[in-house]
């Protein structure tokens, strides 16, 4: 996600962390790892998780829109990804 925030960059002058995009998946980043620690309590409340959980999808939309990426609402990361090209490998 760094990369890729940090690739959409219009001049080499800003500093990356002063990017949006970069702004954006660090935001992700800290709600994950503020998930992940609250996950691994015997007893999280359930109602806090749900909120973190929902507060990091909406930093996640955030994000993919910046990097002109789909949102999460449409159906275009329900598929499994396939590495492939085209409907077979290609093997040269």
């Amino acid at each position: 996600m760094y990369l890729l925030a940090n690739a959409f960059r219009f001049n080499q002058q800003k500093a990356p962390d002063n990017l949006p995009t970069v702004k954006a998946a660090k935001k992700f980043f800290i709600e994950l790892d503020t998930l992940n620690k609250l996950l691994s309590k015997k007893n999280a409340p359930v109602d806090k998780v749900r909120k973190l959980y929902s507060n990091s999808l909406d930093v996640l939309d955030q994000y993919l829109d910046l990097v002109e990426l789909p949102p999460l609402a449409g159906n275009n990361y329900d598929n499994e990804f396939d590495t492939r090209v085209g409907r077979t490998a290609r093997i040269t």
